[in-house]
Formats: C-alpha cells, structure tokens, sequence
C-alpha cells in the first residue's frame, strides 16, 4: 500500500484550490504533491520538490499556486526558460505581480536585461508587500549593471535604502548588494566601506566581517 503524506500543513486557499481546480480524482494527489515539494524546496532540496512539484502540476494543471512554485523551483535549479513559462502562466492566471522580480530575473539569465528593466520598473512602491518590492529594486539594479549601466545600478539601490520606513532586514539586504556591486566594480574601497558599516550594526549578518577583512588594504 502507498503511503501517504500528510499535507495539513498546506495553507487552506491552497488546499482549496487544488479541490477545485485538480483533474478527476487527483486532488489528493495534487495536495501531497504540493506539500511533498515545498517541505523540499524549504529545506534546499531542489531535485526532489521538482520531481513533486511537477506531478502536482500534473493532477492539477490549473492550480495557480503549483505553477507559481513550479516556476521558483526551476528558477532555484537555474532553468531560466521553464522557469520564465511557468511563472509567467501564474502570472496570467493570477493577475498578481507578487513574481514580477523573479519574471525578470529570468530575462536576466536569458541575456534580455531590457525586459527585464521594463517587468520590474513598472511595479510601483505600493503595488506589492516591501519585500518583493525591494526584490524588484535589486533584479532592476542588476539589469542596470548587466547592460553596462553600473551609475544606474548604484543609483536604483541607493534611492531604495534612502527611504526611511524600510523594515532593517530589508535595508540589509540592499546594503550587502550595494557592496557586492561596489566590489564587482573594481571599486574595493567602497565595497569595504558598505561591507564595514554593515557589520558594525549587524556582525552576524551573511560574510559582512570576512568580506570587509578581505578587501582591507
């Protein structure tokens, strides 16, 4: 006898989804898919939550949510074509732009730094939660820099964490990409700077310490 998984742990819209949206007889299926791949996925393990995520898809074609963690799953893997299909049919069947970042990281990684600028430029400060917005400045400011633009690229991240209400653990993540771009530029003393004046507020965040002691003099 097969055993089963136990999916209580799938949000209730997602539950629900796949009851309504999973191909005869399949909802089960769907729902332990689902839950199979994002345990997976959560824990690092992209090979098997594709395998799962893809017999979801399978049971439930329709399901918006199996499509959009189809298409963050192939992104994580690095299959940027996939990737860019699935979450731009969850897009279509969402209307959400809550992937817009990722949609353009894919044109990213597939040599189009031109859409991708048009995707997430036209994503406005309050049309999503700040998270994804600063996800959305940082895929802009990397298609910036992929185009030559390196001033650009600086600029969109610098005007990000300008703004006064961004929560700290968002600040951060804009700082620590600031320096990396600062030191993928050749320019190591700013690079150290903003790696430097991370650690001085937070030590324990990602390398801050051994990334400003590598670039010191």
């Amino acid at each position: 006898m097969r055993k089963r998984v136990d999916y209580s742990s799938l949000p209730v819209r997602v539950m629900r989804e796949l009851d309504y949206t999973a191909l005869a007889d399949r909802a089960e299926e769907a729902k332990e898919s689902m839950a199979t791949a994002l345990a997976a996925f959560d824990v690092g393990n992209t090979g098997k939550a594709l395998a799962a995520a893809r017999k979801a898809k399978d049971a439930a074609p329709r399901a918006r949510s199996v499509r959009e963690t189809l298409g963050l799953i192939l992104h994580a893997r690095g299959a940027y074509k996939e990737a860019l299909s699935e979450l731009q049919t969850y897009k279509r069947m969402s209307g959400s732009s809550l992937q817009d970042p990722i949609i353009g990281d894919c044109y990213r990684a597939l040599g189009r730094p031109d859409k991708a600028l048009e995707i997430v430029q036209a994503l406005g400060r309050f049309d999503v939660d700040q998270s994804t917005w600063v996800d959305a400045q940082i895929t802009r400011a990397r298609a910036h820099e992929d185009r030559g633009n390196i001033e650009s690229a600086l600029g969109v991240l610098n005007i990000a964490d300008d703004l006064p209400d961004l929560p700290e653990d968002l600040r951060l993540r804009l700082r620590y990409e600031l320096a990396e771009m600062l030191e993928r530029g050749d320019r190591k003393d700013e690079a150290r700077a903003m790696f430097a004046r991370i650690a001085v507020k937070s030590p324990g965040y990602r390398d801050v310490v051994d990334r400003a002691r590598a670039l010191a003099p």
